[in-house]
C-alpha cells in the first residue's frame, strides 16, 4: 500500500481540521512512497505536533482517516481548558462563573481548587514556589483565560495572572464585575472584555467577538 494513493494525505498539503475535537487518523511516515511505520494519531494544532494514543509525538508524512468501524468512535470530543482568575475572598463569585463556563462544555481550573499534597510539610517560600509553577503551567496549557475583575484595586494575583497569559498570547476575557474605574492594563491587557455574569453567559465561545466596554480607566 503506497502512501501517495489517492486516499493518503500530504500533511504539506492538508492537516485534520481544527475544530475543537480530536479527529484520530491513520498515519504513516515515508520511506520512498511506502509506509515505514503505521500507527493512529491526532494533531494538535494548539501543540503544532502529532500525538498518538500513548500521548507521545510522532513523525508523520501523510495520513488519512479512520474508518467508522464498530467499537472504534473517530472522533473523540475535546474540552477546551478555560484558566479562571479572581480574588480568593470573592469564591462565590468564583464558583458561579466556574460552573457557568462548564455548563458551556468548558474545562475549567480554578487555582483555589487545587492544593499542594502535604502543603504543612514545607516551609512558606517553598510552598509557595509551588503554587507559582502549578498555576503557571495551568496558564500555558488552557485554551482561554477568563479573569473576574473588581476594578483598579483587583488583587495582583489575579491580574499578574491575566497580565501573563496576554503576554503570552493566550485569549484573555475580562469579566468587569463593578462599574468602578479599572485598570487601563488591565481593561486594554486583554481579548474581549465583558460586563458581569450575563455578560460571561451570552458570550459567543464559536465567533468569539473582540468586545469591550465604555467603562472608565486610570
Amino acid at each position: 500500500m503506497e502512501c501517495t494513493a489517492t486516499r493518503w494525505i500530504s500533511v504539506e498539503k492538508q492537516l485534520p481540521p481544527d475544530d475543537g475535537y480530536r479527529h484520530y487518523v491513520f498515519i504513516c511516515s515515508n520511506d520512498n512512497g511506502h509506509p515505514q511505520s503505521i500507527g493512529v494519531a491526532y494533531y494538535s494544532h494548539k501543540d503544532k505536533k502529532w500525538i498518538d494514543d500513548n500521548d507521545e509525538e510522532v513523525n508523520v508524512d501523510f495520513w488519512m482517516d479512520v474508518p467508522n468501524l464498530p467499537g472504534k468512535p473517530v472522533v473523540h470530543e475535546y474540552r477546551h481548558k478555560i484558566y479562571l482568575a479572581g480574588p480568593t475572598e470573592e469564591s462565590e463569585d468564583l464558583d458561579l462563573a466556574k460552573f457557568l463556563l462548564m455548563d458551556k462544555g468548558f474545562e475549567v481550573y480554578c487555582p483555589f481548587d487545587h492544593h499542594i499534597e502535604h502543603a504543612w510539610d514545607y516551609p512558606n517560600t517553598e510552598w509557595g514556589l509551588m503554587v507559582f509553577q502549578d498555576d503557571v503551567h495551568a496558564i500555558k496549557d488552557s485554551d482561554y483565560v477568563v479573569i473576574l475583575s473588581y476594578g483598579r484595586n483587583s488583587t495582583a494575583g489575579s491580574n499578574w495572572e491575566a497580565g501573563y497569559a496576554y503576554g503570552i498570547g493566550k485569549k484573555v476575557i475580562v469579566v468587569e464585575m463593578t462599574n468602578n474605574i479599572m485598570s487601563l492594563m488591565v481593561a486594554n491587557g486583554r481579548y474581549a472584555t465583558v460586563k458581569g455574569f450575563e455578560g460571561l453567559e451570552k458570550y459567543n465561545w464559536d465567533l468569539m467577538p473582540m468586545t469591550r466596554t465604555n467603562t472608565e480607566q486610570k
